[in-house]
C-alpha cells in the first residue's frame, strides 16, 4: 500500500523550493524514531475539536504553509488524531478544524500518518468508488480519483518524506490534500449523493 523514503529538507531560493532525494528504509514507518509520536499516551492531553461542516465558508479558504512545527502546531495534531479516531474517520484536515493551515492527519487501518505541507507529485491510474467526508456527515458518492500517487511533505519534527500511496491510501491523501485548497468531494462527485447509514443502525 505504501513506500515511504526520507528527504533532505528543501533548498528554498528565489526559484521556490527544490528537494534533493535521500533514500531511506522503504519499511520504515512513521511511527518508528524520528516520526510520530504516541499519540495515546496517557500524560499527553488532548482534545475533541469541533469538525466544520459544509456550508462552513473556512471550508473554501485555501490554508497556509506550515513554517516551523510549534507546541500549538503539535496541539493541532494530537487534537486532530484524537477528533478523527472520535468520529471514526480515516483522515482529517486543518481546515475541517477551523485551522487553515496545511496539516493532515490519516490512518487507514495501519497506524496514523501525519503529512505537514503535503504536495502531491506524482499521480497513476485511476479508482472510482464511494467517497464521504466528515464535514458532510451522512453522505457519500461516486468519485474518481488516480489509483497511484507520490506525496511529499513534513512530519511533525521537520524532517522529510517522499511517500507512494495506493488505493484507499491514495485516496485517503487526494481527498485531505484538496481539503488544503478549499475543495471539497462534492466538488467532483459522480451521480450524486446518497445516505449513510451507521453500522449500529443496520440490522
Amino acid at each position: 500500500m505504501q513506500n515511504c523514503q526520507k528527504q533532505h529538507p528543501p533548498e528554498r531560493g528565489p526559484g521556490g523550493s527544490q528537494g534533493a532525494k535521500a533514500r531511506g528504509d522503504p519499511s520504515r514507518r512513521m511511527a518508528s524514531e524520528g516520526g510520530m509520536r504516541n499519540y495515546h499516551k496517557e500524560e499527553n492531553i488532548m482534545a475533541i475539536r469541533n469538525v466544520r461542516v459544509e456550508g462552513d465558508p473556512i471550508l473554501r479558504k485555501k490554508s497556509r504553509e506550515v513554517r516551523e512545527v510549534t507546541p500549538k502546531i503539535r496541539e493541532l495534531i494530537d487534537d486532530m488524531l484524537e477528533t478523527m479516531y472520535e468520529k471514526e474517520g480515516v483522515g482529517l484536515a486543518a481546515p475541517q478544524v477551523g485551522i487553515l493551515k496545511r496539516v493532515v492527519v490519516i490512518d487507514i487501518g495501519d497506524g496514523p500518518l501525519v503529512m505537514i505541507n503535503p504536495r502531491v507529485v506524482r499521480e497513476e491510474g485511476s479508482q472510482t468508488g464511494d467517497e464521504g467526508c466528515l464535514s458532510i456527515p451522512g453522505k457519500a458518492g461516486q468519485v474518481t480519483r488516480p489509483n497511484d500517487v507520490t506525496v511529499r511533505y513534513m512530519d511533525e519534527n521537520e524532517e522529510y518524506y517522499e511517500l507512494d500511496g495506493t488505493e484507499l491510501l491514495a485516496r485517503a491523501i487526494c481527498h485531505e490534500c484538496e481539503h488544503l485548497d478549499g475543495k471539497l468531494y462534492v466538488d467532483i462527485v459522480e451521480g450524486g449523493l446518497h445516505d449513510v447509514v451507521p453500522e449500529d443502525e443496520e440490522e
